[in-house]
C-alpha cells in the first residue's frame, strides 16, 4: 500500500488526522481518526496485526 500513495504521489496519512469514510456514491459514512501510523514490509504482517486491521483473510490465502 505505501508503494500506492508513491506511485500516485499522495501523502500517507499523519497520526490524529481524520478522515471521511463514504460508500461508492461518495455520501460521508462516519469519520475516523488515525490513532498511530507504522510501515512493514508486507511479509512481516503476523496474524495478530492482521486481526487488528481485519484483514484476517490474509492468512486464509493459499499464496502464503
Amino acid at each position: 500500500m505505501y508503494d500506492l500513495y508513491k506511485v500516485d504521489n499522495e501523502s500517507i496519512q499523519k497520526k490524529y488526522e481524520y478522515s471521511i469514510v463514504t460508500d461508492w456514491n461518495g455520501i460521508a459514512k462516519c469519520v475516523i481518526r488515525t490513532k498511530d501510523i507504522f510501515i512493514v514490509p508486507f511479509k512481516s504482517v503476523d496474524e495478530r496485526l492482521a486481526n487488528i486491521e481485519g484483514e484476517r483473510w490474509i492468512f486464509k490465502c493459499t499464496f502464503f
